[in-house]
């Protein structure tokens, strides 16, 4: 991507704007655009997004339009930077024929110069914006995916902030590795066409054919074919059978030879067989006698044969194991070499190890020092309002005090009394009373009861005066003459109650009144409200003990102070990283070193062991060679006794030779008689069974024959010869997509689990530090967070975490997508969070603005956040208010 930063907006007739409105001066880093609610937010957010990637032609531009208006044309105008340039785009959105109403200019020589307008200002634009060159993004593609997804992880639509961004194969492409990533997403649309032919001919767990499916419908049939093959080849068989029998049957049933020539022959056999016997015993004896001397012969040879053997092979032996000894022997020197150097190397990486982990966690302190140092700071603050407060109040409380005034409902009393001294006064002062006026006729005029018209007229004690008719009537009235005496007693009572309030007069009186209730007790009020705001719904004593608490845990922390050893080269966050590397180095190295060792031993044992065995294998050597010796003096030399054994070898050959032949011809000389005499008895009888059993075979081959089995089974055998084929190329077809789809999902699991890592380990080092634990994050095959591991080593899915922590860990994750398009692009990016931490509580809050603001600084990033509750985000970034009707840039 490469958007860099979003300089300027400008909006005419935009969605709740008519005419002109702007959003100008953004700044780089974390900026806080804030209003209250339908005030226009959400169309400056629209209006950066549709001029920087909308088109601005088509029915969808028509609800950019303002309520309630017709024939205006949405503008918009945004100024940003994208890689080295600076750039402007103007867009009218509507119709198809406001295809043309679009211009894009670059800055070049302290001027604005016209790149291009229309369709091609707009391609012009995306290109910019993304650092492509996509030539048709409407058209899919890895460009326009390359797109969607970076659009949709830096500048999500309003309320997505708690879904995770979308899988980053296609971030990938230009952010960790276009060839892994590009892999990817052709390995997922070939395993989904394969997925989707297997899933015509497997089931769900790819262990059976699917039912209807062309392999289930062939094995299925083929089945059946056997199962009719079965009875039809046994009845072709037993066709076969039958007809054996009945030859044989029909045979027998020929009748016999003659009986005297079949005795005469048994006669002369008899006495052959009798002079066969007596040869044949003979000729046994002899070749007992030749068989035992051979055997005597062959035993020595054996014998010797053996010690010869065993001789050579004692002496091969001993040559081996001299150099299996020997062998062993250095074997065991370079384990021991080895296990020193893995000792030596394994206390060099304990040691780095401790070092690192000792700064690590030094920088750590400081850090919790400093964030120990502010709480103890705002608690002090909050404690000091309170204290001040306080004050206030108790001097306003003492002065409340020191204001003698009378109550709400002693004012009525006093007011009555003042009334009766004002009239006493008055009628002291004014005499009778007089009633003097001129009545219209048209008017009528009561006093007392009696009509008066037109003339005067005196009434001492005047009760009621009532005028009826219009207000053309004027009426004088006189007080009669009042008592002395009446006037100084309300004089007199009056002065005893302004005495007990200390005041001259009831003026003073009111005045103490009001000074108290307008400026006193509202001062009463505003200290008690200003303690309880300090406070924050704590108690006091509870501020108190936190406050010594953080003392005591800051000293203890700061008397730690740095370790004793070398500081590390470079900064505590690439310590960090050297720690995690060497932690992964630490594994490896502990599981050589522990190796080694017994690999030494081994290695030590096998050597001793070959030593005993070599002294053993010269004490066999000795032996055996002893043993050969011995027997050579007691049977000769080896040329003595092979002559032996030859002539020992021809006299059993000539023998065994003889014997053979009179054995083989045993049978036919001793039992050819008897067994020719019982056969002659049984063919008689015979005869007439096999004559039964003819005439039944006919009948059996008769019935079997008309169900005509051997066609029926050739239209079977016929039909599976031509199946097996089919069959064949099913299963293999079958079995090749079974193994091709269990392939192709495994590689695609290794290069997604590839893709997806480098997200996951920009994400753990934030959620440690957000979370205050070690919880580790474990995102899935695509790098989107789907489990939280906290300390206790409990999994919870990223779906049942809390909505605030949903949104903080996506929030996490496109800033770790965001990290790794400027790593790669060697700048920061626009990221737009929508009114983000509403469920967050302020210290995760404040943890998630140092990071924002970390990254921001670091990277470079413009981050806008759009909220109307600019107090979340006091003190962070540059605030920019957004107000309907003006132009708040």
């Amino acid at each position: 991507m490469s958007l860099r930063q979003v300089t300027r907006v400008k909006l005419e007739n935009w969605r709740n704007w008519q005419g002109e409105a702007s959003v100008g001066d953004l700044a780089a880093g974390v900026v806080v655009l804030f209003g209250p609610n339908a005030v226009g937010k959400t169309g400056v957010w629209e209006g950066i997004v549709s001029g920087l990637l909308d088109r601005h032609w088509g029915t969808h531009t028509a609800r950019l339009r303002p309520a309630g208006t017709k024939g205006v044309v949405p503008r918009v105008e945004v100024e940003f930077t994208a890689g080295d340039g600076r750039y402007r785009v103007e867009k009218h959105f509507g119709a198809a024929s406001s295809r043309d109403k679009a211009s894009f200019w670059e800055w070049i020589d302290s001027a604005w110069v016209l790149r291009d307008q229309g369709e091609e200002a707009y391609l012009l634009c995306r290109r910019a914006v993304l650092g492509t060159e996509e030539a048709a993004p409407n058209r899919g593609g890895p460009e326009k995916a390359l797109a969607d997804t970076l659009m949709e992880v830096l500048l999500p639509a309003q309320g997505e902030l708690t879904t995770p961004a979308p899988a980053p194969e296609a971030v990938s492409m230009a952010v960790t590795d276009r060839e892994a990533a590009t892999a990817a997403t052709r390995l997922g649309r070939v395993l989904s066409a394969v997925k989707t032919e297997a899933d015509g001919i497997w089931v769900g767990k790819r262990d059976r054919p699917r039912k209807g499916s062309t392999l289930q419908v062939e094995e299925q049939r083929l089945l059946e074919i056997e199962e009719k093959i079965a009875p039809q080849k046994q009845k072709s068989d037993r066709i076969g059978e039958l007809i054996r029998e009945l030859q044989i049957a029909t045979s027998e049933a020929a009748g016999q030879p003659d009986a005297a020539e079949q005795a005469q022959k048994a006669e002369k056999l008899q006495r052959e067989a009798a002079e066969h016997r007596a040869k044949r015993e003979a000729a046994k004896e002899s070749l007992e006698v030749g068989d035992r001397a051979l055997a005597d012969a062959d035993a020595a040879v054996a014998d010797r044969t053996s010690k010869v053997t065993a001789a050579t092979e004692d002496a091969a032996r001993l040559d081996g194991l001299k150099r299996e000894f020997d062998s062993l022997l250095k074997e065991q020197k370079r384990a021991e070499d080895d296990h020193r150097a893995q000792q030596k190397k394994r206390n060099h990486l304990t040691e780095d190890i401790r070092r690192h982990r000792d700064w690590v966690e030094y920088e750590n302190r400081e850090a919790q020092l400093a964030q120990l140092r502010k709480t103890l700071q705002a608690i002090s603050d909050r404690l000091s309002r309170h204290d001040e407060q306080e004050r206030i109040l108790a001097e306003k409380t003492a002065e409340a005090k020191a204001l003698k005034v009378p109550k709400k409902g002693e004012w009525a009393q006093l007011d009555e009394l003042r009334e009766r001294l004002q009239e006493a006064r008055g009628i002291l002062n004014a005499g009778a009373w007089q009633v003097t006026g001129e009545v219209l006729p048209e008017v009528r005029l009561t006093i007392d009861g009696e009509e008066i018209e037109g003339k005067e007229i005196d009434f001492p004690a005047t009760r009621e005066v009532s005028i009826v008719g219009s207000e053309d009537c004027a009426l004088h009235i006189r007080a009669p003459a009042g008592t002395a005496e009446e006037v100084e007693r309300l004089t007199a009572e009056l002065s005893v109650i302004l005495q007990s309030f200390q005041v001259a007069d009831l003026s003073e009186l009111r005045r103490k009144y009001n000074y108290l209730e307008q400026e006193v007790n509202p001062a009463i009020s505003q200290a008690k409200s200003r303690m309880e705001d300090a406070l924050a719904g704590e108690a006091r004593p509870d501020l108190l003990r936190e406050q010594f608490e953080l003392g005591q845990r800051i000293e203890k922390i700061a008397a730690q102070g740095a370790p004793d050893s070398e500081r590390p080269d470079r900064s505590p966050e690439d310590w960090k990283i050297r720690l995690e590397l060497l932690h992964a180095d630490q594994g490896g190295q502990e599981e050589q070193f522990a190796a080694s060792g017994p690999r030494a031993s081994v290695a030590a044992e096998r050597a001793e062991r070959a030593r005993q065995a070599l002294l053993k294998g010269e004490q066999d050597s000795e032996l055996s060679a002893k043993t050969l010796a011995d027997h050579r003096q007691r049977h000769g030399t080896d040329d003595a006794l092979a002559a032996v054994v030859r002539e020992a070898e021809a006299a059993a050959r000539e023998l065994r030779s003889a014997w053979r032949k009179l054995d083989d011809d045993r049978a036919m000389a001793e039992t050819a008689r008897e067994e020719r005499a019982g056969k002659l008895a049984r063919g008689l009888n015979e005869v007439l069974v096999a004559q039964g059993r003819v005439s039944k075979l006919n009948t059996g081959i008769e019935t079997l024959r008309q169900e005509d089995p051997e066609g029926a089974l050739a239209a079977l055998e016929a039909e599976k010869a031509e199946l097996l084929p089919r069959l064949r190329s099913a299963r293999v077809h079958a079995e090749a997509l079974r193994l091709l789809e269990t392939s192709l999902s495994a590689e695609k699991d290794r290069v997604t689990e590839f893709i997806g890592e480098p997200v996951r380990e920009r994400m753990q080092t934030w959620i440690s530090y957000l979370l205050q634990d070690e919880s580790q994050v474990v995102v899935d095959e695509a790098g989107r967070p789907a489990v939280i591991r906290n300390p206790a080593g409990q999994e919870v899915p990223y779906e049942d975490q809390s909505y605030g922590t949903r949104e903080q860990v996506s929030i996490l994750h496109r800033l770790a997508v965001a990290d790794l398009v400027a790593k790669e692009s060697g700048a920061g990016v626009v990221l737009m969070l929508d009114d983000p931490f509403g469920h967050t509580d302020r210290g995760r809050r404040s943890r998630m603005m140092d990071i924002l603001t970390a990254e921001a600084t670091k990277r470079g990033h413009q981050i806008l956040i759009f909220t109307c509750r600019p107090e979340d985000f006091d003190g962070v970034g540059t605030l920019v208010p957004i107000r309907r009707g003006e132009s708040p840039g």
